[in-house]
């Protein structure tokens, strides 16, 4: 799918494809992004959001454990990518309909 017009003229992408695909015998879903800027960046983050815990501790993956210990690895090329954490505010009214069971 073409997922370029999701993003503001602003962000100056020009095309970005991404193609998902199960894998039933691996039991995986793989992410692909294909993208083309109008410009070079100056860096390009991938935001993901979570109620699972979240585990950075082994380079090239990022371990995701949520209700009743599901576990979900994602993997990436760590030469290319870094990770990071971060705990958002659960103040304010976006955040008065969510319910954690």
């Amino acid at each position: 799918m073409d997922i370029a017009a999701a993003y503001p003229r602003e962000a100056g992408m020009s095309t970005w494809t991404r193609c998902v695909t199960l894998d039933r015998q691996k039991n995986c879903v793989d992410v692909v992004d294909d993208y083309e800027l109008r410009a070079a960046a100056a860096s390009l983050q991938q935001a993901f959001l979570t109620v699972a815990t979240v585990d950075l501790s082994a380079p090239g993956e990022v371990r995701f454990t949520g209700d009743k210990q599901v576990r979900v690895t994602l993997t990436y090329d760590p030469a290319v990518w870094t990770t990071s954490s971060d705990q958002p505010s659960h103040e304010g009214p976006d955040y008065g309909g969510f319910e954690r069971k």
